[in-house]
């Protein structure tokens, strides 16, 4: 380890602190737009999707909503991402669009697209509701390891008798 890592590790953390209060001062429809920047597991559009997950909000599910019936298969990807933990700051109880959430991740877990999928299943892992649950354990044998990642993730699931 050399002297210069703690420093270079300090202004990582100072870059994003600044970059995360850039994209807190974005319009939702700007920050959903920088979600789809570069390529899909840059750091940058995660932090967008995570900046809309905490706005959470009737306007970030309006829009999160349009992205997922987009033609664009990265932009349904994305939406299912932030309505994974939309409202996110909230307790569960306070949730309010936790089931319209769920419905919107199954209606996409059947389809053709492995990142949409993907992007599905741990939307419904991270929402964790009885239905999602139902349906990660008609996954369970699903031939994608992130899919069958994201069903061993959800914590609803050890409580359920076929978990």
């Amino acid at each position: 380890m050399s002297l210069e890592e703690p420093i270079e590790r300090t202004r990582t953390t100072d870059g994003r602190a600044r970059t995360r209060t850039e994209l807190e001062c974005k319009s939702t429809e700007e920050l959903f737009a920088a979600t789809l920047e570069g390529e899909y597991d840059d750091d940058a559009p995660w932090e967008a999707v995570s900046v809309l997950r905490l706005r959470g909000g009737a306007g970030v599910l309006a829009v999160a909503k349009l992205y997922c019936g987009s033609e664009d298969a990265k932009a349904r990807a994305r939406g299912l991402s932030v309505l994974a933990q939309l409202d996110a700051g909230k307790p569960d109880g306070e949730r309010p669009f936790t089931a319209e959430c769920v419905s919107i991740a199954i209606e996409h877990i059947r389809e053709s697209d492995e990142e949409i999928v993907r992007s599905a299943a741990w939307a419904l892992s991270h929402l964790g509701t009885e239905r999602a649950v139902a349906t990660l354990i008609g996954l369970r044998s699903h031939p994608d390891a992130d899919v069958r990642h994201a069903i061993a993730n959800c914590l609803e699931l050890a409580k359920h008798p076929e978990g």
